[in-house]
């Protein structure tokens, strides 16, 4: 896990090239869920990109819930619409 947070803009260009390669594999193509694929992928691993295949609608936004209170303790995504 990350002592930090980090967003896509902090990784490196080849590992993000190769976590954007597999999210849009995976069928994640545009907007806030590329990015927390891309995110996903570079901490959990490739697997992490099959929870987005078949999202409906592009939020606006994705984020995680404190720990111990729904999503994210259950460890979806939280996701706004």
């Amino acid at each position: 896990m990350p002592k930090k947070p980090f967003f896509v803009k902090d990784l490196d260009r080849r590992r993000l090239a190769r976590n954007r390669a597999l999210c849009r594999k995976a069928g994640v193509n545009n907007g806030p869920l590329l990015d927390a694929c891309i995110i996903d992928v570079a901490v959990i691993g490739a697997k992490a990109a099959q929870v987005f295949v078949n999202a409906v609608n592009n939020p606006v936004a994705v984020g995680n819930a404190p720990y111990g209170n729904g999503a994210a303790s259950a460890g979806r995504p939280l996701v706004t619409q």
